[in-house]
């Protein structure tokens, strides 16, 4: 999401979690999903990416609350975003 009054409205009516991860963590999510087209198709995705990342952060750290998902196993972060609902 990165329409900025959407974005508004959202966190004005809902408890909103980030979940922050590094550029290269998204990418081995994408890539591990088996989605091959950010690479075939895009040539320069890897730093397509990282310029989006860096483009969305500042809106997505209004969020409520941050779970860093870097080194976090799934089970972990769903801990993390538990405790931060609390």
């Amino acid at each position: 999401m990165t329409w900025p009054d959407t974005y508004g409205l959202l966190l004005r009516q809902a408890t909103t979690i980030w979940l922050k991860a590094r550029v290269d963590d998204y990418w081995s999510r994408v890539v591990r999903q088996g989605d091959r087209r950010p690479i075939d198709e895009h040539p320069q995705a890897r730093e397509a990416l990282k310029l989006l990342v860096l483009k969305r952060d500042p809106l997505y750290a209004r969020a409520d609350a941050t779970v860093d998902t870097a080194l976090l196993t799934i089970g972990q972060t769903v801990d993390r975003v538990e405790r931060a609902l609390k």
